[in-house]
């Protein structure tokens, strides 16, 4: 028991050294982000040289900011009496800008495809974990949107209602490394089975000429293999799985609170629908706008 207990302490103080040093981080990268902003702020230009530098007027792009910033049915717009709009002008400018932001998903969102970036990201892990060769951590999570008339029994989960499943792997700094978003009848393990993530990992683990061995990790909701690791719940006390799931519980958590950044700050705004659209066209909306803002949030890491 007492070696339990100074690994557990050990633990303990390497996760509260961790958490100084990345507050300090955090500070340190919230100065420089305003100090950025304060010298170089695009919406100063004349309005003709801001479309003729990022190809829009800067009103389309206001429009956007005011959505995610408030979020909830475009609700702000009507409400706006100094630049008034409709919500089909609204709507055209969200989604003019979106389908612009989703272009950059290739540079922010990226999985490690050398053996010199899941390496990088493996040592990333082993600061805090005695588990070797992870690389990321999956999870998935519903949102919730309004019920459509088509394919309704696609979306609908027994859990949320009307829902889309999504699923993120991230690093060890909060940094998105694979996205995908499925109808919100699937569950957390379906989406992972037939993921293109998870067919890279097997196809890296049956290459002979990748000899290191690199892993996921996810809750007890998937199906444990041999490139996705999950933890051991019926592990008895003191033992080495028992030992192991506390590690893997412990690390895994850096997934779950990306979920609650992504949720409390960002992801409000996609109960938007858009009226008056088609209702294809309204599921393809929501998609977009997950997908963009988890590319805002790998873009705000990634700074």
């Amino acid at each position: 028991m007492a070696e339990i207990d100074a690994f557990l302490l050990d633990i303990f103080n390497a996760e509260q050294e961790e958490r100084v040093q990345r507050l300090n981080r955090f500070h340190q990268l919230r100065l420089e982000r305003q100090q950025l902003r304060d010298v170089s702020n695009p919406f100063t230009l004349p309005a003709e040289f801001f479309r003729r530098y990022y190809r829009m007027p800067p009103h389309v792009v206001m429009r956007l900011i005011g959505f995610l910033a408030e979020g909830g049915l475009q609700k702000g717009f009507a409400q706006d009496f100094v630049h008034p709009v409709s919500q089909s002008t609204a709507s055209q400018c969200i989604a003019r800008v979106i389908d612009t932001i989703n272009h950059l998903a290739d540079d922010f969102i990226r999985f490690p495809g050398t053996e010199g970036q899941r390496e990088h990201n493996s040592n990333r892990f082993q600061r805090t974990t005695r588990i070797p060769g992870i690389i990321g951590a999956v999870d998935g999570f519903m949102v919730t949107f309004y019920r459509p008339t088509i394919n309704e029994e696609a979306f609908f989960n027994y859990r949320v209602g009307t829902s889309m499943n999504v699923q993120i792997i991230v690093d060890s700094d909060y940094n998105i490394l694979n996205i995908r978003v499925c109808p919100g009848s699937n569950n957390d393990r379906f989406v992972w089975q037939f993921s293109e993530a998870k067919e890279y990992m097997e196809d890296l683990r049956a290459d002979e000429n990748f000899p290191n061995r690199y892993y996921i990790i996810g809750d007890s909701g998937y199906t444990p293999s041999r490139v996705l690791l999950t933890p051991d719940l019926n592990a008895a006390e003191g033992s080495p799985a028992h030992v192991y799931t506390l590690e893997h519980v412990r690390t895994r958590c850096i997934v779950e609170r990306t979920i609650g950044i992504l949720t409390n700050v960002c992801l409000q705004s996609f109960v938007m629908m858009l009226i008056g659209e088609e209702e294809e066209k309204q599921q393809n909306m929501q998609q977009e706008l997950q997908k963009e803002t988890i590319l805002l949030h790998s873009i705000l890491c990634r700074l």
